[in-house]
């Protein structure tokens, strides 16, 4: 009788023996992913949090903002007032208009650890111009960016490819051999008159600035360099209002009674660019936006005796 007693108990240590290294070997199981690896380094490089910001060009009141945080996958930014964001680089419109505003930037890495930033933002009413890209205004590129998409009655290829462009560049450092350019020449050029005909060529370049509102006129500067070789031609370099992806409505405007927002007549006959290291003729011609922004550059020749060329075209602010 006390044996199969014995044997009971020992039946239960044993079942309760094996429940405890069953119960073990679960739980390890259950955690083995929860644990470092061997050799593993504890991730000490907390998310840093940092911006800057930029007004709008129409709207002082609109900020864009530039998130320069390191370590960090999400964000949070607090524009007070209950705006909030989680874009990378948001834009906000401070409707309070001109003030120092408080903005905080958190940045949170793939640990949920996170930084918090908080910079007085200032908002003031200055404009800032558009700036402009003039495409291939160096014309290495030929006549990339310079054609008219069609041209009534005319031709949309935009003057002669030249290899006598300038010594200089386009950032005016002058340099030991020429540039590329554009070239006019006699066939190429208007009439005397003033008219065109189907050969004549014009470099037809659509640009965006800002506009002049009724409170606020902008101008801005087109610069450019030009030679002739003889006297008795003309280079016109003009600005015109509004967009023109037909030529011949571009002619049109530039010859209407409002005529160019900005005109400027070159006859300095330099010589041929390529005689000598130098540089042609430099204009610098002011011009006053129109209300939409989207204006044309306009280069043609006129009656030329021997050959005309223009280089490296700039537009930039003058305010």
């Amino acid at each position: 009788m006390n044996y199969k007693i014995n044997f009971t108990k020992n039946i239960k240590k044993v079942v309760l023996l094996l429940s405890v290294v069953l119960l073990t070997v679960s739980c390890e199981d259950s955690f083995k992913f929860d644990l470092p690896e061997t050799g593993s380094v504890v991730d000490l490089t907390l998310p840093t949090a940092t911006f800057l910001y930029q007004p709008d060009a129409e709207d002082f009141r609109k900020l864009e903002f530039n998130n320069l945080s390191t370590e960090a996958i999400s964000y949070l930014w607090d524009f007070g007032g209950g705006d909030t964001s989680t874009d990378k680089d948001p834009t906000y419109i401070f409707l309070g208009g001109e003030g120092v505003y408080p903005v905080s930037l958190t940045a949170i890495d793939g640990n949920l650890a996170s930084t918090t930033v908080t910079l007085d933002v200032s908002v003031v009413d200055k404009f800032v111009p558009l700036p402009v890209n003039v495409i291939n205004g160096d014309f290495e590129a030929s006549r990339e960016g310079w054609e008219s998409d069609s041209f009534s009655g005319g031709t949309s290829t935009s003057f002669d490819a030249s290899s006598d462009g300038s010594w200089t560049d386009i950032e005016g450092v002058e340099g030991t051999s020429k540039t590329r350019g554009a070239k006019w020449k006699a066939s190429t050029s208007i009439n005397a008159d003033g008219s065109r005909n189907a050969a004549s060529r014009f470099a037809n370049q659509p640009i965006i600035v800002s506009p002049t509102t009724p409170d606020r006129k902008v101008e801005y500067i087109i610069e450019y360099e030009y030679s002739m070789e003889t006297a008795g031609g003309k280079i016109i370099v003009e600005i015109l209002d509004g967009h023109f992806p037909d030529g011949a409505d571009a002619f049109d405007s530039s010859n209407s009674a409002s005529g160019p927002l900005a005109q400027n007549i070159g006859t300095d006959a330099n010589g041929k660019l390529s005689a000598a290291p130098g540089i042609g003729t430099i204009v610098r011609q002011k011009f006053t936006t129109n209300a939409t922004g989207e204006v044309t550059i306009w280069i043609y020749g006129q009656t030329i005796t021997g050959n005309a060329y223009v280089d490296n075209v700039k537009v930039y602010s003058a305010n």
